[in-house]
C-alpha cells in the first residue's frame, strides 16, 4: 500500500520537473501523452469546478493520480478547453 501512494506522490512530482525544457535526460515512454492529459487536466481544472475537484483530490493524495485520465474526466477537461477557445 505505501509503495502505491510513495510512486503517485514520485511519479507527480518527477513529471512536472520533465515539463521543464531546460531537465535534461530522457523522457520515459508514454511521457507525451501523460503531459498532454496533465495540460488538459490543469487548464480545466482553472474555469471548471467539477474538474477543479478531482484534480483537488489527487493533489491532496485523496485519490490516484490515474483518476484524473479516466474517460469522464478526460473528456469532460477536454469539453471545457475546447469552449474557452484552447
Amino acid at each position: 500500500m505505501q509503495r502505491v501512494v510513495v510512486d503517485a506522490a514520485w511519479g507527480m512530482s518527477t513529471s512536472a520537473d520533465l515539463a521543464r525544457p531546460s531537465v535534461p535526460g530522457p523522457r520515459p515512454p508514454g511521457y507525451r501523452i501523460s503531459r498532454w492529459v496533465a495540460d488538459q487536466i490543469t487548464a480545466a481544472s482553472v474555469t471548471d469546478p467539477v474538474t477543479a475537484r478531482r484534480f483537488d483530490a489527487v493533489v491532496e493524495m485523496r485519490r490516484h493520480p490515474n483518476s484524473l485520465a479516466a474517460p469522464r474526466t478526460l473528456l469532460r477537461a477536454v469539453r471545457v478547453n475546447q469552449a474557452r477557445g484552447r
